[in-house]
Protein backbone atom coordinates (compact mmCIF):
# COMPACT_ATOMS: atom_id res chain seq x y z
CA UNK A 1 0.00 0.00 0.00
CA UNK A 2 2.61 2.50 0.73
CA UNK A 3 4.13 1.74 -2.42
CA UNK A 4 1.08 2.72 -4.22
CA UNK A 5 0.62 5.67 -2.34
CA UNK A 6 4.46 6.86 -3.21
CA UNK A 7 3.90 5.97 -7.05
CA UNK A 8 0.71 7.73 -7.12
CA UNK A 9 2.50 11.00 -5.37
CA UNK A 10 5.36 10.90 -7.69
CA UNK A 11 3.12 10.31 -10.49
CA UNK A 12 1.42 13.65 -9.24
CA UNK A 13 4.36 15.40 -9.13
CA UNK A 14 5.66 14.62 -12.37
CA UNK A 15 1.76 15.85 -13.99
CA UNK A 16 2.40 19.11 -11.82
CA UNK A 17 5.94 19.62 -13.62
CA UNK A 18 4.41 18.87 -17.46
CA UNK A 19 1.76 20.88 -17.19
CA UNK A 20 3.40 23.99 -15.66
CA UNK A 21 6.26 23.56 -18.88
CA UNK A 22 3.53 22.70 -20.82
CA UNK A 23 1.32 25.54 -19.44
CA UNK A 24 4.10 28.17 -20.07
CA UNK A 25 4.97 27.07 -23.56
CA UNK A 26 1.26 27.07 -24.45
CA UNK A 27 0.80 30.54 -22.68
CA UNK A 28 3.89 31.97 -25.02
CA UNK A 29 2.33 30.78 -28.23
CA UNK A 30 -0.75 32.25 -28.17
CA UNK A 31 0.69 35.24 -26.98
CA UNK A 32 3.22 35.13 -30.14
CA UNK A 33 0.28 34.27 -31.94
CA UNK A 34 -1.43 37.26 -30.65
CA UNK A 35 1.45 39.29 -31.89
CA UNK A 36 1.94 37.70 -34.72
CA UNK A 37 -1.78 38.21 -35.93
CA UNK A 38 -2.35 41.64 -34.95
CA UNK A 39 0.26 43.56 -36.02
CA UNK A 40 1.42 41.12 -39.21
CA UNK A 41 -2.18 40.35 -40.47
CA UNK A 42 -4.13 42.98 -38.87
CA UNK A 43 -6.58 40.25 -37.25
CA UNK A 44 -7.66 40.59 -33.92
CA UNK A 45 -7.94 37.49 -32.22
CA UNK A 46 -10.74 37.48 -29.94
CA UNK A 47 -11.00 35.14 -27.16
CA UNK A 48 -7.57 34.45 -27.03
CA UNK A 49 -7.07 36.82 -23.49
CA UNK A 50 -9.96 34.55 -21.95
CA UNK A 51 -7.95 31.37 -23.41
CA UNK A 52 -4.71 32.89 -21.86
CA UNK A 53 -6.36 33.60 -18.70
CA UNK A 54 -7.42 30.79 -18.20
CA UNK A 55 -4.11 28.47 -18.80
CA UNK A 56 -2.50 31.01 -16.72
CA UNK A 57 -4.38 30.76 -13.52
CA UNK A 58 -5.10 26.86 -13.77
CA UNK A 59 -0.97 26.92 -14.04
CA UNK A 60 -0.53 29.51 -11.13
CA UNK A 61 -2.28 27.37 -9.03
CA UNK A 62 -0.81 24.19 -10.53
CA UNK A 63 2.47 26.01 -9.53
CA UNK A 64 1.59 27.47 -6.19
CA UNK A 65 0.59 23.60 -5.29
CA UNK A 66 4.56 22.72 -6.49
CA UNK A 67 6.05 25.24 -4.75
CA UNK A 68 4.10 23.72 -1.53
CA UNK A 69 5.76 20.50 -2.26
CA UNK A 70 9.14 21.87 -2.62
CA UNK A 71 8.37 24.12 0.40
CA UNK A 72 9.34 27.60 -1.66
CA UNK A 73 6.65 29.11 -0.60
CA UNK A 74 7.60 29.89 2.91
CA UNK A 75 11.05 30.44 3.84
CA UNK A 76 12.05 30.37 7.25
CA UNK A 77 15.91 30.25 7.26
CA UNK A 78 16.21 33.09 9.63
CA UNK A 79 15.66 30.72 12.51
CA UNK A 80 18.32 28.80 11.53
CA UNK A 81 20.75 32.15 12.15
CA UNK A 82 18.94 33.25 15.36
CA UNK A 83 18.23 29.86 17.58
CA UNK A 84 21.14 27.71 18.04
CA UNK A 85 19.15 24.88 20.11
CA UNK A 86 17.83 22.27 17.92
CA UNK A 87 14.86 21.23 19.63
CA UNK A 88 13.12 25.02 19.53
CA UNK A 89 14.07 24.96 15.94
CA UNK A 90 12.37 21.70 15.01
CA UNK A 91 9.53 22.89 16.66
CA UNK A 92 9.16 26.35 15.03
CA UNK A 93 9.63 24.36 11.91
CA UNK A 94 6.64 22.02 12.97
CA UNK A 95 4.32 25.15 13.63
CA UNK A 96 5.40 26.77 10.63
CA UNK A 97 4.16 23.63 8.88
CA UNK A 98 1.26 23.16 11.14
CA UNK A 99 0.01 27.02 9.99
CA UNK A 100 0.68 26.07 6.11
CA UNK A 101 -1.45 23.06 6.30
CA UNK A 102 -4.18 24.55 8.20
CA UNK A 103 -4.29 27.48 6.32
CA UNK A 104 -4.37 25.38 3.00
CA UNK A 105 -7.39 23.26 4.39
CA UNK A 106 -9.43 26.58 5.41
CA UNK A 107 -8.65 27.82 1.71
CA UNK A 108 -9.52 24.59 -0.01
CA UNK A 109 -12.84 25.35 1.84
CA UNK A 110 -13.35 28.51 0.85
CA UNK A 111 -12.48 27.73 -2.55
CA UNK A 112 -14.73 25.12 -2.79
CA UNK A 113 -17.53 27.07 -1.84
CA UNK A 114 -16.53 29.52 -4.67
CA UNK A 115 -16.56 26.99 -7.16
CA UNK A 116 -19.88 25.80 -6.24
CA UNK A 117 -21.44 29.11 -6.27
CA UNK A 118 -19.96 29.56 -9.95
CA UNK A 119 -21.99 26.20 -11.02
CA UNK A 120 -24.80 27.55 -9.56
CA UNK A 121 -24.65 30.60 -10.70
CA UNK A 122 -23.76 30.09 -14.65
CA UNK A 123 -22.26 32.83 -15.40
CA UNK A 124 -19.52 32.58 -18.53
CA UNK A 125 -17.24 34.46 -19.72
CA UNK A 126 -18.04 37.15 -22.22
CA UNK A 127 -16.24 36.04 -25.96
CA UNK A 128 -16.00 32.28 -25.49
CA UNK A 129 -18.71 31.80 -23.04
CA UNK A 130 -16.52 29.71 -20.90
CA UNK A 131 -18.18 28.30 -17.79
CA UNK A 132 -17.12 30.33 -14.66
CA UNK A 133 -16.78 27.57 -12.34
CA UNK A 134 -13.74 26.21 -15.01
CA UNK A 135 -11.18 29.11 -14.17
CA UNK A 136 -12.51 28.80 -10.25
CA UNK A 137 -12.16 25.46 -9.99
CA UNK A 138 -8.41 26.17 -10.63
CA UNK A 139 -9.04 27.77 -7.25
CA UNK A 140 -10.26 24.62 -5.22
CA UNK A 141 -7.89 21.99 -7.02
CA UNK A 142 -5.28 24.09 -6.27
CA UNK A 143 -5.45 24.74 -2.64
CA UNK A 144 -6.40 20.56 -2.47
CA UNK A 145 -3.07 19.90 -3.75
CA UNK A 146 -1.45 22.35 -1.41
CA UNK A 147 -3.20 20.83 1.46
CA UNK A 148 -1.79 17.93 0.98
CA UNK A 149 1.85 18.68 -0.15
CA UNK A 150 1.50 20.67 2.97
CA UNK A 151 0.27 17.72 5.17
CA UNK A 152 3.04 15.31 3.71
CA UNK A 153 5.66 18.30 4.55
CA UNK A 154 4.57 18.34 7.89
CA UNK A 155 4.91 14.65 8.30
CA UNK A 156 7.83 15.03 7.11
CA UNK A 157 9.01 17.43 9.68
CA UNK A 158 7.14 15.94 12.69
CA UNK A 159 9.21 12.44 11.52
CA UNK A 160 12.60 14.65 10.95
CA UNK A 161 12.30 16.19 14.71
CA UNK A 162 11.20 13.05 16.57
CA UNK A 163 13.41 10.20 14.64
CA UNK A 164 16.51 11.40 13.37
CA UNK A 165 16.69 12.37 16.98
CA UNK A 166 16.52 8.95 17.85
CA UNK A 167 18.67 7.42 15.08
CA UNK A 168 21.72 10.31 16.13
CA UNK A 169 21.27 8.76 20.06
CA UNK A 170 21.38 4.69 18.64
CA UNK A 171 24.67 5.65 15.86
CA UNK A 172 26.39 7.51 18.78
CA UNK A 173 25.39 4.43 21.17
CA UNK A 174 27.02 1.99 18.83
CA UNK A 175 30.23 4.14 18.50
CA UNK A 176 31.00 4.68 21.74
Amino acid sequence: MKKLGKFLYDGLLKFEKVFLILSSVLILLFVCATVFMRYLFKVDLYGFGEVVLLIAVWMYFIGASHGTFTKSHVNIDIVDLLIQNQNIRSGIKILSSLIVFLLCVIFSLWSFDQFLSGIESGEKSLVLRIPMYVPESSLFVGFLLMSLHSLINLIKDIKEAFFSKRELVLNDEKLG
